[in-house]
């Protein structure tokens, strides 16, 4: 139901007179017409002050930031277009910003940050993002190393309350892993960089050959000397952003396609880090884990301890396992380690952990990291090609309608 529509439907009430009626009308129309003129300004840049580094990435930078049109703060993920077309990242980018910008709904949107705008210049794609301000679920295992069942439970059911709100959008998150779960203001859960999602379709597949032929052209127009950094270059850059090895399923280190099942996997092993203080199969190496993985039967132990329960145990058993063996979401909630928690309204459960907060732009949750100069790099981003290739980024949110909230109303149309 359209904005309009649901106006009229909540004024035929009977609880407004005509006057009432009219007044309402005419906010309503004043404020749509505001939006109107918002939905069709370009972001751009220098709208967005930058106060302090939070994050880090091989493609880019998280800044958070103040946006002076809308007066929000707000997280910015400002991402390098070279290096992603170098490294042929282009249809994880847009895979990400696709993911993002279709979570505005609903059911998805209490568990995926929210993308607010996307746009780019010729040099850099930028993400603007609700800042999530409690930090990620790293920080917590770090501070307290192990949870008390009780914690781990409620953290381990949104986590899969929000992975299974990322399947309904057709979407693998593929990079389930504490660094990616961030802690909002009021205690529940978010997911964070969908940049390894994969989207699982045939018309996805389609558009994955498209951009692979397009990154081909792209090379094949770049001159020589590129060319070769390119190709000595790009399996570092690989192994540098590629899936979080401590968290992968085995079938994905086998280069197997992924399934859903690739992601319950990985909600598996950080329900065995909450509850022993490490992943399963950690090692000094990552060739090391990569083996233990490959070879998880024989790698897999449970010992005894006071605060696993025989139904942690059992979960995990039945997430940490062969994948056409591995629990569907229908069998995870029904399994007893999580009976209480009320899956049909998540959020009415109390979340055990509140972070302290100063003030909207405390940032005392995150790592302090220091702003580096931006790294030089010999590749034309001005071309057709490369421009083509992000042809669509730019999105922006809807604002909701004060009228309609005021009045009781949600819509997302």
């Amino acid at each position: 139901m359209n904005r309009h529509n649901a106006l009229q439907e909540r004024l035929s009430t009977g609880e407004f007179t005509e006057e009432q009626k009219k007044n309402l009308e005419n906010l309503f129309n004043q404020e749509e017409a505001r939006t109107l003129k918002r939905m069709r300004t370009r972001s751009k840049v220098d709208q967005y002050e930058r106060l302090k580094l939070i994050g880090r990435g091989g493609y880019g930078e998280v800044w958070l930031v103040y946006d002076h049109t809308s007066s929000e703060i707000c997280a910015l993920k400002i991402l390098n277009k070279a290096k992603i077309i170098m490294d042929d990242q282009v249809a994880n980018v847009r895979a990400e910003r696709n993911l993002l910008a279709m979570s505005d709904k609903k059911e998805s949107s209490q568990w995926i940050v929210d993308l607010k705008a996307s746009f780019q210049d010729d040099q850099f794609l930028y993400l603007v993002m609700e800042f999530v301000p409690g930090g990620d679920m790293l920080t917590l295992l770090i501070k307290f190393n192990t949870f008390p069942l009780k914690i781990a439970t409620f953290y381990t059911a949104e986590i899969i309350a929000a992975v299974n709100s990322v399947h309904n959008l057709g979407f693998i998150h593929r990079d389930i892993k504490p660094d990616n779960i961030l802690i909002a203001q009021n205690g529940h859960i978010k997911l964070t960089d969908f940049g390894c999602s994969k989207k699982y379709t045939k018309q996805e597949s389609q558009l994955t050959k498209l951009l692979d032929q397009l990154h081909d052209m792209i090379m094949e127009d770049s001159d020589i000397y590129q060319r070769r950094n390119h190709n000595n270059n790009t399996v570092n850059h690989k192994r540098q952003n590629a899936v979080s090895i401590d968290y992968a399923a085995p079938e994905i280190l086998a280069g197997k396609r992924p399934t859903k099942a690739t992601d319950y996997w990985s909600v598996g092993v950080i329900l065995y880090e909450m509850l022993y203080g490490y992943p399963p199969f950690a090692s000094n190496s990552t060739h090391d884990t990569y083996i233990r993985i490959l070879h998880w039967p024989q790698n897999l132990k449970f010992y005894p301890k006071k605060n696993v329960s025989r139904d942690a145990i059992d979960l995990m058993q039945n997430l940490i396992c062969y994948e056409d063996k591995r629990f569907t979401y229908e069998q995870i909630i029904a399994h007893p380690f999580f009976q209480g928690f009320n899956f049909d309204n998540p959020t009415s459960v109390s979340p055990p952990l509140i972070p302290s907060l100063q003030s909207p732009v405390d940032t005392s949750h995150f790592e302090n990291i220091m702003p580096e100069a931006n790294g030089s790099c010999d590749f034309n981003t001005e071309n057709e090609l490369t421009q083509f290739a992000f042809l669509g980024f730019t999105y922006n949110k809807k604002p909701c309608s004060k009228v309609l909230s005021d009045l009781g109303v949600f819509t997302s149309a």
